[in-house]
């Protein structure tokens, strides 16, 4: 699963016109989509999840919540190089700046958005297999030993946080945790408990995407998403249902155990960094439905 998802995890570009150069045609159309995002497992108080489990050397847990903010969101064309359908937000995350218009999100609500993608009808669609999600942030709701965090994980360099710093809610706002003074302060230190590798990412189809994308994958059968029948139809009804099984981890450790908030701050990663583009841990049930 990993290889095939190195072809299509880029796949963040075209459904609005642009060729991978960034040039327009002249063969776009609209449709008017409402698309529902909601998390059936979380959904029921915020207390669905809330399970932990290790593998000898991290710990994997299922978080409570997962909310922040949304950038774009793409159904990816399998086989097809560089071609999705965006079907909310930015319609092209490739090249969207860090400051980008974001939608408030979580999963444990239902999320209503109604847009207007737009799309190259010279391109013949096809069979999607999984989607693509721009964040700019997450916030992660997490029980370590019984006790609740809530840890923000930044995925683009804004609002004062840079791309891959960790902050943890204190009361009603959010701290970075110090790793030279090891304190929790309200300023951005210079050397803040961060995902490296979320830092230092730079994706190699298109090195000035400054968003760090996620995979979602389909646990339903493949669309298919034709660009001859989205011509004939008036709109697109969308219904995403995630689940976010294991989504983040703690990093070195076996136990859970006497952990404190310096600690979680500190140890948390998410899946898709520890274990690949091929397992993110998060999942997406999708419906769509074409209007006539």
């Amino acid at each position: 699963m990993t290889n095939r998802v190195l072809v299509l995890l880029f796949i963040v570009a075209s459904v609005t016109g642009c060729d991978s150069d960034g040039t327009k045609d002249n063969s776009n159309i609209e449709l008017e989509a409402h698309t529902v995002m909601t998390s059936s497992t979380l959904s029921s108080g915020k207390s669905a999840a809330r399970s932990a489990k290790s593998d000898g050397a991290n710990v994997f847990l299922t978080p409570t919540n997962v909310s922040g903010e949304a950038v774009s969101l793409l159904f990816a064309i399998s086989g097809v190089p560089d071609e999705g359908i965006v079907i909310f937000g930015e319609a092209r995350p490739d090249i969207a700046p860090a400051n980008a218009t974001t939608f408030p999100f979580d999963f444990a609500t239902q999320l209503a958005i109604v847009s207007t993608p737009s799309f190259d009808t010279s391109r013949p669609g096809g069979q999607s297999e999984h989607m693509v999600v721009i964040f700019a942030y997450m916030d992660f709701d997490i029980t370590v030993d019984s006790q609740d965090h809530v840890v923000r994980v930044a995925l683009v360099s804004n609002n004062g946080m840079q791309r891959g710093d960790k902050l943890i809610q204190v009361g009603s706002g959010f701290q970075w945790y110090d790793l030279d003074t090891n304190t929790l302060t309200a300023t951005r230190p210079s050397n803040p408990a961060r995902i490296t590798f979320l830092e230092t990412w730079v994706d190699p189809v298109r090195p000035i995407m400054v968003f760090y994308p996620f995979n979602a994958f389909m646990t339903n059968p493949a669309l298919t998403l034709l660009t001859s029948v989205l011509t004939a139809s008036s709109g697109l009804d969308i219904i995403l249902n995630y689940n976010v099984q294991d989504m983040v981890v703690l990093e070195g450790v076996a136990s859970t155990a006497g952990l404190v908030a310096a600690d979680v701050i500190q140890l948390l990663n998410v899946k898709q960094v520890v274990q690949g583009l091929g397992d993110s841990g998060l999942e997406v049930h999708s419906v769509a439905t074409l209007l006539p």
